[in-house]
């Protein structure tokens, strides 16, 4: 954790570096991210009106520094306290940044006319009348070799499964 917190692009000569944090912080605030709270808000989960209320998702020592550097729970930087969550499920981020990635990978996905689940755009893929969605569902990696030419002769049939 030294290497990003106190070693970031350190020269020889120096005993400091950067610091990881610090700059993603300054980062957000140059460019008008908002805060955490306004990210909750935006993904509609329980607001932050207290520092009580961010202990259902940031320990009690986090909450405690949060509390003593700002002066209040609304002005606490998305970065510092997003990477401060508990992690939800199996999942290695909490909720605020769960529903930030998620959010960014549905606009990408919606947002690209050529995704193969956009029919009906200028320039979807279609082969003739028939929408490129419905071919790639129905393709396998097996009827994709299979269809590729004669030099395969034996292709299981899932070849994701390991045999002997």
């Amino acid at each position: 954790m030294a290497q990003v917190t106190n070693h970031l692009f350190q020269e020889p000569a120096n005993d400091y570096g950067k610091d990881l944090a610090s700059i993603n912080i300054q980062r957000a605030r140059e460019h008008g991210i908002p805060s955490y709270s306004a990210w909750r808000q935006y993904c509609k989960l329980p607001a932050i009106k207290s520092w009580s209320s961010m202990l259902t998702d940031i320990s009690n020592a986090t909450v405690k520094a949060y509390y003593d550097l700002y002066t209040t729970p609304e002005d606490v930087d998305l970065w510092s306290a997003g990477v401060s969550e508990r992690s939800i499920d199996d999942s290695i981020v909490g909720p605020t940044f769960g529903c930030i990635i998620a959010k960014t990978f549905s606009d990408l996905k919606k947002g690209d006319r050529f995704w193969y689940e956009n029919p009906g755009l200028p320039n979807s893929f279609t082969l003739g009348n028939c929408p490129m969605y419905i071919i790639i569902i129905g393709t396998t990696g097996t009827s994709l070799l299979r269809n590729l030419g004669k030099k395969f002769t034996e292709i299981k049939s899932d070849l994701f499964i390991y045999t002997n």
